[in-house]
């Protein structure tokens, strides 16, 4: 992240969001609509199908002529990830019959074969603010979410001490507050949870 010393307004954490999410963009990230946040396959709809689109279309439409085929793909993908974890999907991608789906692209050697850096290049860091992530709740939500081409990789809990919390209150908050059984907290679904 680039940038200096955070200065929190003594109102909310919402500065630090802000500063946070600032400080991503800058550096590449985009912003995605916290409402575009699947809860019941914890991914984000509008970036994933917009990087798979973007970079794999004849696989895609090697899956098209199925009935209800992006709920299939969404649920071989949610299956793939309860099974193996979010970090081996996206470095081994989604086998779906004769479809392979890549899911990351991974940074380049060198820079000889534009084909290799164009797919790179396609892939979509992206981060949204205050995402619901809850089917049965929804009025729970979790601070941030990063996002790796629709799929979440982190959650962040953020406090602000001008206001008399810290990071013992966000690590409550997670302990107790969070529903492990929430899709977007169970084991192997995000790399990590920040508090």
């Amino acid at each position: 992240m680039t940038g200096g010393a955070v200065k929190v307004s003594k109102t909310n954490e919402a500065a630090l969001e802000s500063h946070i999410e600032k400080a991503l963009l800058a550096d590449g990230y985009v912003s995605s609509n916290p409402n575009d946040f699947n809860t019941e396959f914890a991914v984000d709809e509008a970036k994933f199908w917009q990087f798979l689109e973007a970079t794999q279309k004849a696989e895609l439409d090697k899956l098209r002529d199925r009935p209800s085929w992006q709920r299939m793909v969404l649920e071989r993908l949610d299956r793939k990830i309860k099974k193996d974890g979010v970090l081996t999907v996206l470095k081994k991608g989604l086998a779906i019959d004769d479809a392979q789906l890549d899911l990351l692209y991974r940074i380049p050697y060198n820079d000889l074969n534009p084909d290799v850096i164009r797919l790179f290049d396609g892939n979509i860091f992206s981060i949204a603010r205050q995402v619901h992530y809850s089917p049965t709740d929804t009025l729970k939500s979790v601070d941030m979410v990063l996002y790796v081409n629709g799929l979440p990789v982190a959650t962040f809990e953020l406090k602000n001490p001008w206001t008399g919390q810290n990071v013992y209150h966000a690590r409550k908050q997670y302990a107790e507050d969070r529903n492990k059984n929430e899709l977007l907290f169970q084991f192997g679904r995000c790399l990590v949870h920040l508090l």
